[in-house]
């Protein structure tokens, strides 16, 4: 299962509209034919940053735990990238920098789950 972690979000996002980014970014996973996730397949988290400085000028996106197979091809995951941050962009016009890391993931190389 996927997991995303978003920081840098600026103060000013309550949890309503985070709930919607977050609704949003699950919607963009799910519409993803090539990744295969449906039904609650991904995991979205906004930690609290302690540095309030700078807090949404740059927002970083990590999509970490995509397990690998063949049809998640590297224009898949650009695409993956560019949706999640045009979201973002749209939800934080204010922002300056809006990236998205998506790292693939071998589950071979360890990995476990409650849920198997």
């Amino acid at each position: 299962m996927p997991v995303i972690i978003v920081y840098g979000v600026p103060e000013v996002a309550d949890e309503d509209s985070l709930k919607l980014l977050s609704a949003k970014f699950v919607d963009i996973i799910e519409d993803m034919e090539e990744l295969g996730l449906k039904n609650g397949g991904v995991s979205v988290f906004f930690p609290t940053n302690r540095m309030k400085y700078g807090l949404g000028e740059e927002i970083i996106i990590m999509v970490d735990g995509l397990f690998e197979r063949p049809e998640r091809t590297t224009e898949v995951k650009k695409r993956l990238a560019r949706e999640l941050v045009e979201a973002t962009v749209k939800k934080f016009p204010a922002t300056s920098l809006v990236e998205c890391f998506v790292n693939s993931f071998d589950p071979n190389s360890g990995f476990y789950s409650s849920q198997i």
